[in-house]
């Protein structure tokens, strides 16, 4: 994840995570499940990418927890 352009880290801080280290680290604790998942095409940080984890880890989308498009 070094490699993340600061533009998209930008991008999603402002869209996302409000600078609250919470939100942050449930982010990037999901993104790390998707990159360690050998099964998974992705090998790192997308806009797409983050878009399906934010889908997931916003409850009041889905409020059973269940996501028809969910990264797992």
């Amino acid at each position: 994840m070094a490699d993340t352009d600061p533009q998209d880290l930008l991008w999603l801080d402002d869209n996302a995570c409000h600078g609250n280290f919470r939100n942050w680290t449930q982010f990037t604790y999901h993104l790390q499940l998707i990159v360690d998942d050998d099964e998974r095409p992705e090998t790192g940080f997308s806009r797409k990418l983050a878009r399906e984890i934010l889908t997931d880890m916003d409850r009041t989308t889905h409020p059973d927890g269940e996501n028809p498009q969910g990264y797992l």
